[in-house]
């Protein structure tokens, strides 16, 4: 969390504004597994673990590091993820670890289970 202070368990607005996405798509990226499911407080309070977050993340790097060259400036992320195209890879750890979980899963479902697209 670059932010300084970091809480040990952060809300739905924070860990989506953190992760510079929707919260729409922090409930996609736990539905798909690449985020641990929050913690359920009460009936309206979730948290999520920071620390499970960021090991979360790290796991998605080769070897379970961090990459050294993670700059969280925008524009440098943009010119990595065009370079990435560029070289046929895809740019982005997380939408890979998407796209493979709902592979995976439409995969488990079976030809037969499958919804038909019109």
């Amino acid at each position: 969390m670059p932010s300084g202070n970091v809480p040990s368990y952060v809300n739905i607005k924070t860990l989506a504004s953190e992760l510079q996405i929707s919260e729409t798509q922090v409930y996609a990226l736990v539905r798909s597994g690449v985020l641990p499911k929050p913690l359920k407080l009460s009936a309206g309070c979730v948290r999520w673990s920071w620390a499970a977050i960021e090991t979360a993340l790290a796991s998605l790097q080769p070897g379970g590091q961090p990459e050294a060259d993670n700059n969280p400036d925008p524009l440098m992320r943009m010119i990595r993820d065009a370079q990435a195209r560029e070289r046929g890879e895809e740019p982005d750890p997380i939408m890979q670890r998407i796209r493979e979980a709902q592979t995976e899963k439409a995969l488990a479902k079976g030809p037969d289970k499958q919804k038909a697209k019109p």
